[in-house]
């Protein structure tokens, strides 16, 4: 890391009076560790990670050595970027070596939740290379995890901490570099660039709405709502939940957050989605009926879009097909 960017960091975190958390220098002891992982370590994520953990003390040592792994090993995958042709899960990322920032953000939660640590996948808006300055987002367009350490929540980018997207002229490149300052963090500086599509993510007592993300401008202090908001009950309360249960309330607050209709088709699908598994396969009554429940929902949803997009009305038809089939095999089941 610079030392000049290390200076100008801890300067500005002074000058704003709030607590530092973020990683401000490497730890070449764990760094040397995650460099040095043997091929018999390093087969699967699995052993990998029992490797790494050997060498910590605590949980703050995990996450960092974690990092460190994956910045020195995962190639950011610019070209699949570009093309959309990309792994498409933590596993192809760890194989193959190479993602982008939703199976990087996938293998730090899998690498974390073996080590026994709470981890989460946080989709959102960011500022990247790309974003207009005051142009309204039309959809999320960057991922990143929260992390819960010795009792508090963190946020950590791997792949805003490891380099950055450029436009170098016409070509898009990713050039590598080890700010730290998107590691382990609670500053609120994170969520100048950062803004969560589920409010609970952004880690405050009071919730900063998307017009005063798209209004903030070097380090101004964000206009928080009137509303206090306990984010730590909402993450407590979304830790109970099933898998299921846990992305219908993320896009469902998603949607009431910031309404966009990339959201609600997101939310959409995902209830259609959650129908169809339902009718599949060996199905009671009981199946069938909650199928069309979701079915049911899913309508709601995409009537909210019938007249903003044209291509709405085929997930429509597909979902009262679903009905229709889950009724034709409950009427059978009563004779």
């Amino acid at each position: 890391m610079k030392t000049s960017l290390q200076v100008l960091f801890i300067a500005l975190l002074g000058i704003l009076s709030v607590e530092a958390y973020s990683l401000d220098s490497l730890n070449i002891r764990l760094l040397n560790h995650a460099k040095s992982a043997p091929d018999s370590s390093s087969r699967t994520v699995e052993d990998l990670t029992k490797y790494l953990v050997e060498a910590t003390n605590n949980e703050f040592e995990i996450v960092e050595v974690i990092f460190y792994w994956i910045a020195e090993n995962i190639e950011y995958d610019i070209e699949g970027y570009k093309t959309g042709k990309y792994a498409t899960d933590y596993q192809e990322t760890f194989t193959g070596k190479r993602g982008i920032h939703r199976t990087y953000s996938a293998l730090f939660q899998r690498m974390c939740r073996l080590a026994k640590l709470e981890c989460f996948v946080v989709a959102g808006y960011a500022r990247g290379y790309d974003v207009e300055p005051r142009k309204a987002f039309t959809a999320t367009n960057h991922v990143w995890n929260v992390v819960r350490v010795e009792g508090r929540y963190y946020y950590v980018d791997t792949v805003w901490g490891i380099g950055e997207i450029e436009l170098a002229g016409d070509e898009l490149e990713y050039n590598k570099d080890m700010p730290l300052n998107q590691v382990l963090t609670r500053d609120k500086v994170f969520l100048y660039s950062h803004l969560p599509a589920d409010p609970r993510w952004q880690l405050q007592d009071f919730v900063i709405q998307m017009d005063d993300f798209m209004k903030l401008r070097g380090f101004d202090e964000p206009s928080p709502s009137e509303v206090y908001h306990n984010f730590r009950d909402s993450i407590a309360h979304f830790s109970s939940l099933s898998k299921d249960e846990k992305m219908d309330l993320s896009y469902k607050s998603a949607d009431r957050f910031y309404r966009t209709n990339d959201n609600l088709k997101k939310w959409g699908h995902h209830l259609y989605n959650r129908a169809h598994k339902k009718s599949i396969g060996k199905v009671e009554r009981e199946d069938l009926e909650a199928s069309n429940r979701l079915y049911k929902k899913a309508l709601v949803v995409y009537e909210k879009l019938r007249e903003s997009d044209t291509t709405i009305s085929v997930w429509i038809q597909r979902a009262n097909e679903g009905m229709e089939y889950n009724q034709y095999y409950l009427r059978r089941m009563k004779k």
